[in-house]
């Protein structure tokens, strides 16, 4: 799990302030922006924003304990400072189900999704191009479709992704091709519908 440290992070809010600021007539939802980002994880193969996560309190109730938003991989699941043994529970993507009813609370350690301060999902830079260009091939699709941009421009786009692609593939590659698609997968559901102002920085 290690990552090269020099590479620097940025929250998919900056991709949307990129746009809003280069695109000041379009209108989009952050949501859409981390649910294209995910499509460019699953395009790519790329993803390695993750941080580990320790001693992470959550509460028990009627046999299961609800995981924090962005869980990609589990480690250790304490409860009253002891390990718990994995025959003792079993995990789906949004819970952790206790074979035998306990009351109180919960700690884990877990790999998951780097976030902002504000719980938007954090990329490489190295990806950030892609997922800028990604993103506008999607909000100009319907202009393109309806003959309000020529297929030049609308190609531009493409193309201009289609090589920032390229080289976030050439970056690291850590991860299984099910990996990435796991990832992709709490991306795409991690974050409620928010509308992006246009005045974002």
């Amino acid at each position: 799990m290690a990552q090269n440290t020099s590479l620097r992070d940025i929250s998919v809010k900056t991709i949307a302030a990129m746009i809003a600021r280069n695109h000041k007539h379009l209108e989009f939802d952050i949501y859409d922006i981390v649910e294209w980002t995910a499509e460019v994880v699953k395009n790519t193969g790329v993803y390695e924003s993750f941080v580990q996560f320790k001693d992470i309190e959550i509460s028990i109730s009627d046999k299961k304990a609800l995981l924090p938003c962005g869980v990609f991989r589990l480690l250790n699941i304490y409860f009253n400072g002891c390990k718990v043994n994995p025959g003792a529970y079993y995990a789906d993507d949004a819970f952790i189900h206790l074979h035998q009813e306990q009351t109180g609370s919960l700690k884990i350690d877990y790999i998951g999704i780097k976030t902002d301060d504000d719980g938007f999902p954090m990329i490489l830079d190295t990806m950030k191009d892609a997922v800028y260009w990604y993103c506008l091939t999607k909000l100009y699709f319907e202009d393109f479709i309806s003959g309000r941009m020529d297929q030049g421009r609308y190609a531009y786009m493409e193309n201009k992704y289609a090589i920032a692609a390229d080289k976030a593939k050439g970056s690291f590659r850590y991860f299984s091709r099910n990996d990435m698609d796991h990832a992709a997968a709490i991306l795409y559901n991690m974050l409620p519908k928010i509308r992006m102002p246009k005045n974002l920085d």
